[in-house]
């Protein structure tokens, strides 16, 4: 089989790339393109991921736009060349474009039920289009659900042992846990009108007094100065988010990352989402906060509780139990519905 993988967001990157070498394992052949957007291309490089890159992330409403029409024309053009069996990636409007204009199947992966404008486009035009049981949400069009997170397709213990000794590399010693904060630039279609945490240095300064803070942001704006930066490759972000004392952040994906790991974590961001939802809900992985007045309150309990990390690590272990390893689900996937066919779409 031959997939053709668009691959538009640092996260992506992560939930494909233990695919591709599972299904190059069984004979298949999986190429990646790729936008410039954040750390997308460092961690594909990183990887040592062959990739196309077709251009880089748009500003504002009007660039977006610009870059969907560009990407989708440069997609549609690579598939011509290489005729992929089928095209997959996260989001799908120019997936599903550029096979519809190739003639070539698609898989839509997604986990957003606030891209309204993406879903719209990629859902009725995708050959299937793929979510995890906790997306709440209508889906117009094929939808196969999933009994997975994005994040276990990386993170799974099967896929991730963590490496502690990333802490003397961001300046602590092997005893600290830091207070990792993330703060993304919200610049998406879906992140217009999202509220966060607002005030950021008030709360940076709060935290530190229950330990060492270090912040992850795409904004250069919003990057902290001195040793709460975050200086870090970004293959290794992952290695001391598994350390971490507590996670604090408006990125839903970093959230749901610490909460697959173990680490109690906070999401402060007026966008929910299903596998928040649940992680929340169903297992008591993430909180989902309103304010980062509510979220200081939060941690102070939580950091405070000498149980809670024994309390954590059986609901983990009851999740993982109750929800798959997202990678070999794919694999399986691709393999079972056969689009190693070739089957075409008018």
């Amino acid at each position: 089989m031959r997939v053709l993988v668009d691959v538009l967001h640092p996260a992506h990157v992560h939930v494909f790339r233990h695919f591709r070498q599972e299904m190059a394992d069984r004979d298949h052949d999986v190429r990646f393109a790729s936008r410039e957007k954040d750390v997308t291309t460092e961690l594909l490089d990183a990887y040592r991921i062959p990739h196309v890159t077709l251009g880089r992330s748009g500003r504002g409403l009007l660039g977006l736009t610009a870059e969907g029409l560009t990407r989708t024309v440069r997609l549609a053009e690579l598939a011509g060349r290489w005729r992929p069996d089928v095209i997959t990636g996260c989001m799908g409007p120019a997936v599903t474009l550029a096979g519809r204009l190739r003639g070539i199947p698609t898989v839509v992966l997604y986990n957003n039920e606030t891209a309204t404008l993406a879903n719209r486009i990629a859902q009725p035009l995708a050959s299937a289009y793929v979510t995890s049981s906790s997306w709440r949400g209508r889906v117009r069009g094929p939808h196969v659900a999933h009994p997975s997170y994005h994040e276990l397709a990386y993170l799974h213990p099967d896929r991730f042992v963590p490496d502690p000794g990333v802490l003397t590399e961001v300046g602590l010693s092997s005893e600290e846990r830091p207070i990792v904060i993330r703060f993304p630039a919200l610049t998406s279609s879906h992140d217009r009108g999202v509220l966060g945490i607002g005030d950021r240095e008030t709360l940076l300064g709060q935290l530190e007094r229950l330990g060492p803070v270090r912040v992850s942001a795409e904004s250069p704006t919003a990057r902290a100065s001195g040793p709460r930066r975050l200086s870090l490759p970004a293959h290794r972000f992952h290695d001391l988010l598994a350390c971490a004392l507590l996670q604090i952040g408006e990125s839903a994906t970093v959230a749901a990352e610490a909460a697959v790991l173990g680490v109690p974590s906070l999401y402060v961001a007026s966008s929910p989402r299903g596998y928040l939802q649940e992680l929340e809900e169903s297992y008591d992985l993430v909180r989902c906060l309103a304010s980062p007045d509510e979220a200081l309150t939060v941690a102070e309990r939580i950091l405070a509780d000498p149980d809670d990390a024994i309390r954590r690590r059986a609901r983990r272990d009851r999740m993982l139990a109750e929800r798959e390893d997202l990678t070999r689900w794919l694999v399986d996937y691709f393999e079972r519905e056969g689009w190693m066919r070739g089957r075409r779409i008018a």
